[in-house]
């Protein structure tokens, strides 16, 4: 985002009223996982399963954030001084940027934060058979009962026994920093180009590739068949794409 006017009142307004959009987004992003997730699940986990889409809330925060100043005539009136919608645009995207780069920082140093749901595997978790009208799980450490319930049998050590958990799918080595890498690169460019006065067709088939790109490799690396930094090489690519837009100046008459 280079080459921006000096930033006024009215871009300090916009740069908060985009964070604010945005991290209203994402609480409501998080309560949405957290009220249709599984019972029994840890609010940190709960929490950590909504990051992926942390992008796609940072595009809506600097998107409506720019539409809404347009319906206002705010971009007009600024296009009319000589200020490029663009570059208006920009101090959209940096304000949903700003939670992003906090998030994608408490990310890379706080190591509650599970990462795991970016590195999807081919983990089943505990076997359940059929066991009558109930279900057992395979090993015989538990029941699940018809009603739901568990309940464990005498030669199990059951639920408070200080036994190792099962082996649950694994976040490759540097997995942690590829996370938090991919998730800054990814909603600052998604913001950047919500914020655009035109969504060009080209814009439009970067991000489909960017998301296809983006899961195949973060399979690969769940896989250890890749280096778990390659995983955030599409976002990277995708942010250069929405960043070199910012030159072009192809929308000075837009707004």
């Amino acid at each position: 985002m280079h080459g921006l006017p000096p930033r006024t009142a009215f871009d300090d307004r916009l740069i908060l009223r985009a964070a604010a959009l945005t991290a209203m987004t994402v609480a409501l992003v998080v309560g949405v996982t957290a009220l249709t997730d599984e019972g029994n699940v840890p609010w940190a986990l709960r929490v950590s399963r909504s990051l992926p889409a942390l992008p796609l809330a940072a595009a809506v925060g600097a998107g409506l954030t720019f539409r809404t100043a347009r319906l206002r005539g705010e971009v007009r009136a600024l296009a009319a001084l000589g200020r490029s919608p663009r570059a208006t645009g920009a101090f959209a995207a940096g304000g949903a940027g700003v939670v992003v780069a906090a998030v994608a920082l408490a990310v890379l140093a706080v190591p509650a934060v599970d990462v795991s749901g970016f590195f999807p595997s081919a983990y089943a978790g505990e076997v359940l058979v059929p066991d009558g009208p109930a279900y057992r799980e395979s090993t015989g450490r538990f029941r699940v009962e018809a009603d739901g319930s568990l309940t464990y049998p005498a030669s199990s050590p059951g639920p408070s026994a200080n036994t190792a958990p099962p082996p649950g799918p694994a976040v490759p080595r540097g997995g942690r920093g590829a996370a938090a890498l991919a998730l800054l690169a990814a909603g600052v460019a998604l913001a950047q180009l919500a914020a655009r006065a035109r969504w060009s067709p080209s814009d439009t088939g970067a991000t489909a590739l960017f998301l296809a790109a983006s899961a195949l490799l973060f399979h690969a690396a769940a896989l250890g068949h890749v280096p778990a930094f390659t995983a955030a090489a599409p976002a990277m690519a995708l942010l250069a794409w929405a960043s070199l837009g910012y030159g072009r100046g192809d929308d000075l008459a837009e707004g």
